[in-house]
């Protein structure tokens, strides 16, 4: 875990390898980053459920994003928007999104459009 990660707030991307059931992604928001993804693999666990099922499960979860700087609003946009695949670069190096949802990592920061 970088060190730049332990004072910035922000949002963070974790990628499970396989997905665990209908997930693959867990998007979440953190006063200070690197610890709260530390906390995801603590034990006993402060995680997500979801987080802590795909790890009971025997999933690999990876941090494959980080949005320093973006707030609570920024979060709940992403969640409601959905597609975090096109969001993960691990999706993107594997090629499970298509090429007209890559757009918005290109940038760095996550597209304001709306999906129709």
């Amino acid at each position: 875990m970088s060190a730049e990660f332990e004072l910035e707030h922000g949002l963070y991307l974790l990628h499970f390898e396989p997905a665990y059931r209908h997930a693959r992604h867990y998007l979440g928001y953190a006063d200070v980053i690197g610890r709260r993804v530390r906390e995801h693999f603590a034990v006993p666990s402060k995680a997500s459920p979801l987080v802590q099922a795909a790890i009971g499960a025997g999933c690999a979860v990876t941090l494959a994003r980080v949005w320093p700087g973006l707030g609570r609003v920024d979060e709940r946009r992403l969640k409601r928007r959905g597609g975090h695949a096109s969001l993960c670069p691990l999706c993107i190096a594997a090629d499970l999104v298509p090429a007209s949802r890559r757009a918005t990592v290109a940038s760095g920061r996550p597209s304001r459009a709306r999906r129709r």
